[in-house]
């Protein structure tokens, strides 16, 4: 009988919450936590009172395919300056993300936007904007009450789980012992991608998962420190998955360190979220599947939801932006389109 291996939510709130934007909800001078207003927000000016403006709580500035999405998200502002936006970076604690959303609410903020720093806990901040009667908008990660929001613009994560291990068993032949390094626990997305991964690995009797760890904050470092032990404990594998591009390259960097082969003729590595630094390793052979995850689409998505819900119009419940498959030959056609991002 197979291993299965379970990834358990938790939920830590950290105590005090923290008030982060600037009056008029578009100051220039956002400092600390908050990480002030994107390039587009009224210039970087004060707000004038005559436009409608967006508050954008984001979960972390530090993530680095969020960092393409709030990109994404200031070309857009700078596209619209018939409206203004201000940013705010909850620094990855979830009593601060609702802090600041509060303080959104109360300086008149005609719509939020919101990448929950985790799903579990997010509920208080759909329903502050819904008792203050603000569209609210997910963006990337749902709340938990996701019913109750405007609008979630968003992957299927699961599905990006599945895209990744179904190509990488087809690569192994359908044999294979798996190691996956998953991504924060608390987080929506690295349950549901575990869970498209296992079950494509229980459709094929020659599979199986030996090693599922969480990195917390889906970071680098974290992923070569879990794959070291991987390596030091004696656990066989054939398989790693990063369940984003920068765990794969975290345990491509510690399997090289200890002398690994790593690519088509030793370890298979797939990653997801098809990044730029993801496609260097696979143009080196070494990252063998990966797949795209919109950050423009999800940036533009959520953005224009918002502005339709201040205007009135009808608004989408659901608008999932697809992940795309990369295999090595499709590799450059990603990186043009990033190099048109960034």
């Amino acid at each position: 009988m197979k291993k299965r291996f379970t990834s358990w939510i938790a939920t830590a709130l950290s105590v005090g919450m923290l008030a982060t934007c600037m009056a008029g909800c578009g100051d220039g001078d956002n400092g600390g936590a908050a990480g002030g207003s994107g390039a587009g927000a009224s210039g970087g000016g004060s707000a004038s009172g005559d436009k409608p403006k967006i508050g954008i709580a984001m979960s972390t500035y530090d993530d680095q395919w969020i960092s393409y999405l709030i990109d994404e998200m200031n070309v857009y502002a700078k596209e619209n300056p018939d409206f203004e936006f201000s940013f705010t970076d909850a620094q990855n604690d979830i009593n601060t993300q609702l802090g600041q959303v509060e303080q959104f609410i109360a300086e008149g903020c005609a719509a939020v936007i919101c990448n929950p720093v985790e799903t579990d806990s997010s509920a208080p901040i759909v329903d502050a904007c819904n008792e203050a009667n603000i569209p609210i908008i997910s963006v990337n990660r749902p709340f938990a009450n996701q019913d109750d929001a405007t609008s979630y613009c968003g992957g299927d994560s699961k599905r990006s789980g599945e895209i990744v291990m179904e190509n990488i068993a087809k690569i192994a032949d359908y044999k294979g012992k798996v190691a996956v390094i998953a991504g924060e626990a608390t987080h929506e997305a690295a349950r549901l991608r575990t869970e498209g991964i296992q079950e494509v690995v229980d459709k094929y009797e020659g599979m199986e998962i030996v090693y599922l760890q969480n990195a917390k904050n889906w970071e680098r470092a974290k992923a070569m420190a879990l794959t070291e032990d991987l390596i030091q404990s004696g656990t066989e594998f054939d398989i790693v998955i990063g369940e984003c591009d920068e765990l794969a390259i975290g345990a491509i960097l510690a399997m090289e360190s200890a002398n690994m082969k790593v690519g088509k003729d030793g370890i298979l590595v797939g990653g997801i979220d098809g990044t730029p630094d993801g496609l260097q390793y696979m143009d080196e052979g070494k990252e063998l599947i990966d797949v795209f995850q919109n950050a423009t689409g999800q940036a533009r998505g959520s953005m224009d939801a918002a502005m339709k819900a201040i205007k009135g119009e009808e608004v989408e419940k659901m608008n999932l932006i697809d992940y795309e498959l990369i295999t090595p030959d499709l590799s450059q056609k990603y990186q043009d389109l990033w190099a048109n991002i960034t």
